[in-house]
């Protein structure tokens, strides 16, 4: 990526990753995705950094956008109660294990998504995190 032009949204957990591992890449961020993957059409950048399941819809209504093999794989998606609101959260985890045990997610999933959408929800929201941790809410501390 040395001397390419990555483009993102501002506040992505992608923008804080890129910053601090790719300091050599000029980072474009822009509102939201959208205008990043314009960009990208317009020829403003080398490349867009997203979720993959974001990703893959962009470049299957474009064949002029192709999704990358590269994958950092590190943001996971989350449901997000307020602090202190401990039984919303434990009744939220409840749901989601369940789903995924009684087929409910992946029912859903497949209802609106196929192919290699479908593929990619699937592994990116029934595998655990890298980093060993788990896929239960549970409650984040102030930085």
């Amino acid at each position: 990526l040395k001397g390419k032009t990555i483009l993102t949204n501002k506040g992505s957990w992608q923008a804080t990753f890129l910053q601090k591992h790719y300091p050599y890449i000029t980072l474009i961020k822009y509102d939201n995705v959208t205008d990043a993957i314009q960009a990208l059409r317009q020829g403003r950048g080398n490349g867009v950094s997203q979720d993959r399941h974001v990703l893959i819809v962009a470049a299957e209504k474009d064949s002029l956008l192709k999704v990358s093999p590269i994958r950092f794989q590190i943001g996971w998606s989350a449901p997000a109660v307020r602090r202190g609101d401990d039984d919303k959260r434990v009744f939220i985890s409840a749901m989601v294990e369940r789903f995924k045990k009684d087929g409910t997610y992946t029912t859903a999933i497949r209802k609106h998504a196929q192919g290699t959408q479908f593929d990619e929800r699937i592994k990116s929201y029934t595998t655990l995190p890298p980093d060993g941790s788990t896929d239960k809410n549970t409650v984040l501390p102030f930085p």
